[in-house]
């Protein structure tokens, strides 16, 4: 598969990292990589604009996804956002911080991967609807 879908991983976990690279790729994906919730921050404000979703882990060091979330709604645009916790009981708090979604670690591959087309429909066709494209 080839998109021009264009993600942001916020993940501290190597392993994690490593997994979310190699299914990115392999669904054709491209993405930012950040290790915390400060660089996720950061990388919302510089490209924010070019982002189709942002998956986001909630226990992040420097500061936490829930934080970023609020910050990245308040200052660097509006692309869904998916929460990912290994503690299910986080998904009410994700939802009022400004997540679109929530998803535990624990799910399988394909679950994630219908998770980012169900949140990026909307917003893939509002693109191309900007740039003329349909």
């Amino acid at each position: 598969m080839d998109t021009d879908m264009r993600l942001l991983v916020a993940e501290d976990e190597d392993i994690l990292q490593a997994l979310y690279g190699l299914l990115l790729q392999r669904w054709g994906y491209q993405y930012d990589l950040a290790t915390n919730g400060a660089e996720a921050v950061a990388y919302a404000r510089l490209r924010g604009h070019e982002y189709d979703l942002c998956i986001m882990d909630v226990h992040m060091p420097k500061l936490d996804g829930l934080e970023a979330t609020r910050i990245i709604r308040q200052e660097a645009g509006d692309f869904p956002i998916l929460g990912h916790s290994n503690d299910e009981s986080l998904e009410q708090k994700c939802v009022e911080s400004g997540m679109d979604g929530f998803l535990p670690k624990s799910c399988d591959p394909e679950r994630l991967r219908s998770a980012i087309e169900a949140l990026t429909s909307d917003s893939i066709a509002v693109k191309r609807r900007g740039t003329g494209a349909d």
